[in-house]
């Protein structure tokens, strides 16, 4: 899974493996390390959550879960929809945009970029 942090937005890319993963487990992560030891260690998730009405998340200096309804995880993987998209409000002007979407094959990436990557919809184009 890659993640993009810019400003206040989130974008989780996601291979088909991992997709499966969250639909079948309920849950697909990974981690950046910083440092030795677990305490320079961020991990980041994708998570069923069968109670969240739309897209939350949940903040800790060393973890983000985003928690997703099931109902928008099962329409994700079982139709051509791209990704899941929403936004939190903090109520004082500002807001996190969040993004998962599946990682498509990049026409000019090497083999291995493009292992276990959904097709892309549109050939044609470059990444």
């Amino acid at each position: 899974m890659k993640l993009r942090i810019k400003g206040n937005s989130l974008r989780f890319r996601v291979s088909r493996s991992e997709l499966d993963r969250l639909v079948w487990t309920g849950a697909v992560e990974d981690a950046v390390q910083f440092g030795p030891g677990r305490e320079h260690r961020m991990v980041y998730a994708l998570r069923r959550d069968d109670y969240a009405p739309a897209l939350a998340v949940d903040y800790t200096p060393s973890r983000i879960m985003v928690r997703i309804p099931p109902a928008m995880i099962n329409r994700w993987q079982n139709a051509d929809q791209v990704g899941i998209a929403g936004a939190i409000d903090f109520g004082n002007g500002e807001q996190l945009s969040i993004l998962a979407e599946k990682d498509f094959a990049c026409a000019d990436g090497r083999l291995e970029d493009n292992l276990d990557t959904f097709a892309r919809p549109n050939a044609a184009a470059s990444c």
